[in-house]
């Protein structure tokens, strides 16, 4: 996996080239931490640092590394906790309340050992209407089939569980992916299929979610809340009654909308925690009534094969 957990203890060293310093992003973002870095081998540097004064907001770390590994691992007053390792072509984010984040090159490969870029988002649970922890891309199959590429955590490094939702789009894709998230006791959610030339949504209280599969996956990580902008997405019918449907475990209040744009009937079918399935017939060129709550079940069944709706998602 490209982000696993780790136990081994990591050395220090000089940085092999310096990062681009931070920037706070203009326009409601929030504040942004972009740079490259490149490090020798057993080198490391921080990547992010929280402005002062304590405590540290909420953060979403993402790591892009182009060649080479590097571990990550946070500092939180001196503690130090191990969060993952990402390998070469693959991207993976970290959230947490993090005071500082720093990567170290693998020891033993040739110089310059790893290279690539950082994007921090912080505060994740402030108010920027997009909502975006980061975004990445995951390149599976061969010796590494599966990965991890969110993981919550809390100083200095432990697993937590939060809502979070996962975009995969493999709309311009001809392979098939498989999410799979687990909680921070180690309970693992049911396996999600996300079919090739399709979006995937998967919206759980996780500490972690890990894509399986074989080629590039790009994907995004949310945390949707009220009056966040859409998060959007198109499926489309493999075969006649093809059944497709979004992972929801009634712990997100989530509010959808779906669009048919096919020319035959979609049954979907939802349930809200606690509450009966309910369905209802979209026709054709229609929209759904806005579905809000803490959704257990979100499903739809196409009449034609070829046929195509649209998801909005956003926080209720």
């Amino acid at each position: 996996m490209a982000c696993r957990a780790t136990s081994k203890g990591l050395g220090s060293g000089a940085c092999y080239a310096a990062l681009a310093a931070f920037a706070t992003l203009a326009s409601g973002f929030p504040q942004a931490g972009n740079g490259p870095f490149m490090l020798a081998s057993g080198a490391d540097a921080d990547i992010y640092a929280a402005a002062p004064p304590p405590p540290a907001p909420l953060a979403g770390v993402t790591v892009n590394v182009q060649s080479g590994a590097v571990r990550v691992r946070v500092n939180n007053a001196g503690t130090f906790g191990n969060l993952g390792q990402v390998g070469a072509g693959q991207s993976c984010i970290f959230e947490g309340t993090f005071a500082k984040v720093n990567l170290i090159a693998n020891v033993g490969m040739p110089a310059p050992a790893s290279n690539g870029t950082s994007v921090v988002r912080a505060p994740t649970d402030g108010s920027d209407p997009d909502r975006l922890v980061g975004a990445g891309r995951l390149v599976l199959g061969g010796s590494y089939p599966s990965f991890t590429a969110y993981g919550a955590y809390d100083a200095p490094g432990a697993a937590t569980d939060r809502i979070r939702l996962l975009a995969v789009d493999l709309s311009g894709s001809q392979q098939s992916a498989t999410v799979t998230s687990s909680s921070a006791a180690g309970v693992s959610g049911p396996a999600y299929i996300v079919d090739a030339g399709d979006w995937g949504f998967c919206s759980r209280g996780i500490s972690k979610f890990t894509v399986s599969g074989n080629g590039p996956v790009p994907f995004s990580v949310y945390a949707p809340t009220a009056g966040c902008n859409p998060i959007s997405g198109t499926f489309r019918a493999q075969t006649a009654n093809d059944v497709d449907s979004i992972d929801v475990d009634g712990q997100a209040n989530l509010r959808v909308v779906l669009t048919n744009n096919g020319a035959g009937n979609v049954t979907l079918t939802y349930a809200i925690a606690g509450g009966p399935p309910t369905p209802m017939t979209i026709a054709p060129g229609a929209s759904s009534e806005p579905i809000a709550g803490l959704l257990s079940k979100f499903e739809w069944t196409y009449t034609n094969p070829g046929c195509t709706v649209s998801l909005a998602i956003t926080g209720n």
